[in-house]
């Protein structure tokens, strides 16, 4: 009963992954960070168009980093919790799992289109 949902998270995760690899969702998101520390600096603000240009590269980062991001994480999620699942033999949570992962499907669709089309 698990086996297979476990094995269908799996081929998510490596769905994802390979959203992630084009993206190097690492360097991405430290990115991100180096970006918004400079947005809190005294100052930052008063730079005018080079304020705007760090905006504009933060947006555009999280926009394509965050939601594949978010996916991984949820696809983690998903997985330790069908692993406590088959563990105690909960066949209830199974059904809420199912429903979770279809919901990512959906995303994951969403997010390989978006990567084909660029």
């Amino acid at each position: 009963m698990y086996s297979e949902f476990i094995e269908r998270l799996q081929d998510l995760l490596k769905r994802v992954n390979v959203l992630e690899e084009p993206l190097h969702t690492e360097e991405g998101t430290a990115r991100i960070r180096e970006l918004e520390g400079k947005m809190a600096q005294a100052g930052f603000w008063d730079l005018g168009d080079r304020a705007q240009e760090v905006i504009s590269e933060v947006k555009k980062l999280k926009g394509e980093i965050e939601p594949v991001v978010s996916a991984a994480g949820t696809v983690a999620d998903l997985l330790e919790l069908a692993a406590i699942g088959e563990e105690e033999n909960d066949a209830a949570s199974l059904n809420d799992l199912e429903a979770d992962a279809s919901a990512l499907e959906q995303k994951l669709e969403k997010l390989e289109l978006r990567a084909l089309l660029n």
